[in-house]
């Protein structure tokens, strides 16, 4: 009898506890208004919820009946500088006003997909397949866009010139001993341009392509990969180049099949 008086006491005074806690909130109405809502997160750049504390981070987003926890770390980096192609820095003459050196691009280091954060694991939460998916992984335009349209990936991208968007085929497991060659059909606006990244397990590139102007109408462009590499994923970006000389903004359309 005496442990089930004992029982029933602790209940009761967890109770009220937790009504007199739930009272005493500070600023509830402020930690309301900063609540993080998020109703979908099968995006995993644009919808994906952050997690973290300033050096371990996590963005957590579904793939299929999947959650997915994206990992990094803020020390662990892809840490190349490839600038053997690029002019001579800028210099600013302020006697005279005058600028003197490259005031724009496309500059050689700027094509290159480094440096950049690298991923440090992903932790899954669920059993189904993983499905090879296309997936944002850059968004600079002002509008970023990806449809599919009869069996093609469309990409458009709207904002300042030479902003570019960036959509990665991913979860892909093939050898370029089995498939040497990467076929993609493209078409676009005429002032847009593509870039092609295939890269292995673990974000390593094994094959990229410059920016290339995309042809008005659709052109199958063929791409030779280098040999005994396993390909985890494909990307593909799109470039704007100016359409506006006086606002400097640019809007394009690419497509890939």
């Amino acid at each position: 009898m005496s442990n089930v008086f004992h029982r029933l006491l602790l209940s009761i005074l967890t109770l009220i506890a937790a009504h007199a806690y739930a009272e005493d909130i500070p600023f509830e109405k402020a930690l309301e208004a900063a609540a993080v809502k998020q109703d979908r997160l099968d995006d995993l750049l644009a919808r994906s919820l952050i997690l973290g504390n300033g050096d371990v981070n996590g963005l957590l987003y579904s793939q299929g009946q999947n959650l997915i926890l994206r990992l990094t770390k803020n020390d662990v980096w892809d840490a190349r500088i490839d600038t053997s192609g690029d002019p001579p820095l800028l210099k600013i003459d302020i006697k005279n006003k005058k600028l003197i050196g490259p005031t724009h691009g496309p500059i050689y280091s700027w094509d290159k997909p480094y440096p950049c954060p690298r991923v440090c694991g992903h932790v899954i939460f669920g059993d189904s397949p993983l499905v090879a998916m296309w997936r944002t992984i850059r968004a600079e335009g002002k509008n970023n866009d990806f449809q599919w349209r009869d069996g093609a990936a469309v990409m458009s991208i709207e904002g300042a010139a030479g902003a570019s968007n960036g959509y990665a085929l991913s979860r892909l497991d093939f050898s370029t001993g089995e498939f040497p060659t990467l076929r993609v059909k493209v078409s676009g606006t005429p002032n847009a341009q593509f870039f092609v990244d295939v890269m292995a397990a673990g974000n390593r590139p094994i094959f990229g392509t410059r920016w290339i102007e995309t042809p008005e109408s659709e052109e199958e462009r063929t791409f030779t990969l280098p040999p005994g590499q396993r390909v985890e994923s494909i990307i593909l970006y799109t470039w704007t180049t100016p359409t506006c000389a006086t606002c400097g903004i640019a809007t394009c359309t690419s497509s890939a099949a």
